[in-house]
C-alpha cells in the first residue's frame, strides 16, 4: 500500500512533506464529520483531524472531494470511451423506457479535491451544510431591523469591492466609464470560459434592492444592456445570459449577477434571485415599489441576519 501511495505521489508531483500526503499516510488521522454532501453534484465535504508534530497539537482540516466532469467536448473521441466507462453495468431501475445503471468507470474515474488546513471553527462553519427558512420582510421590518443589521456590519465588509473598482485588484471583463464594471465571479476563476460574472456600479449609496427607485433606472438599463457586450466577449447569444439580483444579498453593496442559462447554480433559486428585467418593470410601474412591497426571502437559519429578524 505504501509503495502504491509513493507511486501516486510521484505521478502527482507531490513531495512527502505535502499536507495531502501526510493525510493519506498518517494512520492517526481521524474523520470527524460529514459537513456537506450532494449526490446530484457528486461531492462530499469531510472534517478531519491530524496531529501537527511541529506544533505538538491536533489540528482540523477540511477536504472536499468531487467527481471530475466528463471531458466530452470531442464527441468522436468520447464516444470511443463509452464502452470502457460503462464497464460491468448493474441495472438498478427500469420503468417503461427509463433505466438506471451503476457501472465501473475505467476511464474517467477521477476526482477533484479542495483542502483547507488548518481549519478553525469559523472556516468549518462556512463549509457545513446550511439550513434555510422563508421569511416575509415587510417595509416596516426592513426599516426597523434589516437596516439596523446592515449598519452594524460596517464598511470593511465591502473593502474588496472598492479594491476592484479603484485598485484593479481583479480582471475587468467590461467597463462603462463612471457607471459600472463587470468582473468574473471569484467562484469560477478556474474556468474562464464559463460566463459567471459580477456587475458593480460606481455608486456606493445603493446597498441593495430595497434602495432602488426611478432615479436608478438609467443605471439598471445599462446593467441589462451590458448583456449584449458579454454575449460578444463570450461568443454567446444574448438570450443565453441571465441577469439577476440577490435579495438578501451576500454583501450590501448593490451588484448584478450574469450567468449562462445552461449553468446550474443555487444562486438562481426562487426567493433568492430576482430578474433584473422584472425589477426595472416594477419600478416603472411604481417609483417606490421596493420601498413599499413585502418580500418573501430565503434566510440561512444560523446567520446573523436571521437572528436579527427574529428578535
Amino acid at each position: 500500500m505504501k509503495q502504491d501511495t509513493e507511486s501516486n505521489i510521484e505521478k502527482g508531483n507531490l513531495n512527502p512533506d505535502n499536507i495531502i500526503t501526510k493525510i493519506i499516510n498518517d494512520t492517526s488521522v481521524k474523520y470527524l464529520e460529514i459537513l456537506d454532501e450532494n449526490p446530484d453534484r457528486c461531492f462530499v465535504t469531510i472534517l478531519g483531524e491530524i496531529h501537527n508534530e511541529s506544533k505538538s497539537k491536533k489540528e482540523n482540516f477540511i477536504i472536499k472531494i468531487k467527481k471530475k466532469e466528463f471531458d466530452a467536448d470531442d464527441l468522436n473521441s468520447f464516444g470511443e470511451k463509452v464502452r470502457s466507462i460503462l464497464t460491468l453495468p448493474e441495472q438498478k431501475f427500469n420503468n417503461d423506457i427509463y433505466y438506471k445503471f451503476v457501472s465501473m468507470d475505467m476511464v474517467e474515474n477521477r476526482c477533484k479535491s479542495d483542502l483547507i488546513y488548518p481549519a478553525d471553527d469559523k472556516v468549518i462553519d462556512k463549509y457545513r451544510r446550511k439550513q434555510f427558512s422563508l421569511f416575509e420582510e415587510t417595509p416596516e421590518i426592513y426599516r426597523e431591523k434589516t437596516l439596523k443589521y446592515i449598519k452594524s456590519i460596517g464598511i470593511n465588509n465591502v473593502k474588496w469591492i472598492h479594491n476592484i473598482l479603484y485598485n484593479n485588484s481583479e480582471k475587468i471583463i467590461y467597463k462603462v466609464e463612471n457607471a459600472l464594471l463587470i468582473t468574473q465571479d471569484y467562484n469560477t476563476k478556474d474556468n474562464e470560459k464559463l460566463l459567471n460574472c459580477l456587475g458593480i456600479p460606481y455608486n456606493d449609496t445603493i446597498l441593495s434592492l430595497r434602495d432602488l427607485n426611478a432615479t436608478h433606472l438609467e443605471l439598471l438599463e445599462i446593467f441589462l444592456n451590458s448583456r449584449n457586450h458579454l454575449a460578444e466577449i463570450y461568443n454567446l447569444d444574448r438570450n443565453k445570459i441571465r441577469c439577476f439580483v440577490h435579495y438578501p444579498p451576500s454583501f450590501y453593496y448593490f451588484h448584478v449577477h450574469y450567468l449562462n442559462v445552461d449553468y446550474e447554480s443555487n444562486s438562481t433559486s426562487i426567493n433568492r434571485a430576482i430578474d433584473l428585467y422584472t425589477i426595472i418593470n416594477n419600478i416603472k410601474l411604481k417609483n417606490d415599489y421596493y420601498q413599499t412591497t413585502n418580500l418573501e426571502i430565503l434566510l440561512q437559519k444560523d446567520s446573523k441576519l436571521y437572528e436579527a429578524l427574529h428578535e
